[in-house]
């Protein structure tokens, strides 16, 4: 693996342990465990909309350091859509096999919510669904922006489960050609 690929992979995985982060804050937090209990203005559901931020951005940069390694070049967008559309065949066919096979049922992280059972949304229909997740839920405070998010067909589940799978798929392929 070069080293900017490298970079990125690593830049990834800080933002995919940032968002966990935020599921562990949230769990201490509902079982009152100090320091980390919420302000009591906030709820289990305001960590949602920073945990999805990091989450889809962690997500955009794993697809980055792929393209970068595959490619040797990557294009700075945050359409995570486009990202996967611009992988070479064979890890679109990698990562949808690997969704196809993944039948667990999932969880949103947050505390209480019970396992979800998955649609039969491909790879590209959640991510095309969620193209512009990162732009919108940075400015969920901006009805505008989130009347289209809300107006979408439900992928709340699968956006759950699909960043993992690339994530893995990911992780795996560049690690391997690390060495590491």
């Amino acid at each position: 693996m070069n080293a900017e690929s490298r970079e990125i992979l690593e830049s990834a995985e800080k933002y995919w342990l940032a968002a966990r982060s935020l599921d562990y804050v949230n769990t201490l937090s509902q079982e009152n465990v100090q320091p980390y209990r919420l302000p009591n203005t906030l709820n289990d559901l305001d960590v949602v909309e920073p945990k999805m931020i990091l989450e889809l951005f962690s997500i955009e940069l794993y697809l980055n350091a792929l393209l970068r390694y595959r490619t040797g070049s990557y294009e700075k967008t945050h359409n995570l859509s486009r990202l996967f559309d611009n992988l070479p065949e064979s890890d679109k066919e990698a990562i949808s096999e690997k969704w196809r096979k993944s039948d667990e049922p999932f969880s949103d992280g947050l505390v209480g919510s019970p396992p979800v059972e998955r649609t039969t949304l491909t790879v590209e229909e959640v991510l095309h669904e969620v193209r512009d997740y990162f732009r919108r839920w940075r400015y969920s405070f901006d009805p505008d922006e989130m009347k289209p998010v809300f107006d979408r067909k439900e992928v709340a589940p699968e956006i759950f489960g699909v960043p993992e799978v690339i994530r893995n798929h990911v992780r795996s392929l560049l690690k391997d050609q690390d060495g590491a």
